[in-house]
């Protein structure tokens, strides 16, 4: 169809010739397929079940309410099975809490959407019964298993001199808060999860 005349101009009016309305469909099939295709894709998300139960909601809601023909498909696993997901391009898109895995792919895009702060947490009955800032104190810590988020936090106590033991070991925030507020040690969680516990 190149240097083809794709239409006639009259005075009063302008219509296609043969190879105008040749190239009009074409287009207008085009454009039929790619829309189809943009209503029936899914946006692959990964994330923890943690960050899905806590901060995802109105961010759902409200990018629905934008993109109403817009599909969303969720794959709840941790961030090192997420990364792999990633890379064989089984999702699109993942939020996570530890982003280390990502940081040094040149094919990644990393951004910050909000800050989700953790902390050391024990019950008062705790606090009030051991002696956690004497020196030669040893903290029984309730951690994550094996994780980049707990090699973080022991190399975090390693290096500000904090003598710990690993007392239980458990993936799980909502039996880790249980545990916590048992008295059972030291544990680390995301602040939001403890909230309530915080304002009595």
């Amino acid at each position: 169809l190149l240097n083809k005349k794709l239409f006639v101009r009259t005075s009063t009016d302008v219509t296609l010739t043969n190879y105008g309305r040749e190239l009009y469909l074409k287009l207008d099939e085009i454009k039929n397929i790619l829309d189809d295709e943009l209503l029936h894709n899914e946006l692959k998300i990964g994330c923890t079940r943690f960050i899905a139960d806590n901060y995802l909601c109105d961010a759902v809601a409200n990018f629905k309410n934008k993109n109403e023909s817009a599909k969303l498909s969720f794959n709840f696993a941790n961030t090192t099975d997420m990364f792999q997901m990633l890379k064989k391009e089984e999702l699109d898109l993942i939020i996570c809490r530890y982003p280390m895995f990502f940081k040094f792919e040149n094919h990644v895009h990393v951004e910050k959407i909000i800050d989700a702060e953790n902390v050391f947490a024990c019950s008062k009955d705790f606090y009030d019964k051991e002696k956690i800032f004497e020196k030669d104190y040893i903290i029984p810590m309730i951690l994550p298993d094996s994780s980049e988020k707990r090699r973080n936090i022991e190399q975090y106590l390693i290096d500000n001199n904090i003598n710990y033991s690993v007392e239980i070991e458990i993936p799980n925030s909502v039996l880790l808060k249980k545990l916590i507020l048992k008295g059972l040690g030291v544990g680390y969680i995301n602040k939001k999860f403890i909230e309530e516990e915080l304002k009595s």
